[in-house]
């Protein structure tokens, strides 16, 4: 009897060790920072917290490319499904803007509105150089931009 070997789908763990060390180093300090981040929203505010952002963001040379802040974006997401706190859009967004300026790199934060089914939703999302980061290149046209 002839048995057909399928593939064997990577652990999580044989993933996670094909990464760079600058992709691991930066999933942990996504996964460290989204807690942190909420609790900061929690505590002081959203408004303080963008504002903080803004006030902390120091240039230090050029910024980075196109790769590194995909790199980025993925580690976010990456901590997001993975780590021990998933967040929710706002500390997501501010977390990746934050890990963005630690590269040079200036993003947007974007703020939504919607009313969906007599319900009122709101959306945080990242926009660089015209492209949504981390949300669907369509979160634009289902939200109404705030500000």
């Amino acid at each position: 009897m002839y048995i057909e070997a399928r593939p064997v789908a990577p652990s999580a763990w044989a993933r996670w060790r094909t990464l760079s060390c600058f992709d691991v180093r930066t999933t942990l300090l996504a996964a460290a920072l989204l807690p942190l981040m909420h609790v900061c929203i929690r505590m002081e505010g959203a408004v303080r917290v963008i504002a903080w952002l803004r006030r902390d963001s120091r240039h230090r040379g050029s910024p980075a490319g196109a790769a590194v802040v995909h790199r980025v974006a993925w580690a976010v997401a990456r901590a997001s499904n993975r780590g021990l706190h998933a967040g929710n859009c706002l500390s997501r967004s501010l977390t990746l803007i934050w890990l963005l300026g630690r590269h040079d790199v200036v993003a947007e934060l974007r703020l939504g509105a919607r009313l969906e089914e007599q319900r009122f939703e709101a959306h945080a999302w990242v926009v660089w150089e015209g492209m949504v980061l981390n949300d669907s290149p369509s979160v634009g046209l289902r939200f109404t931009r705030l500000g």
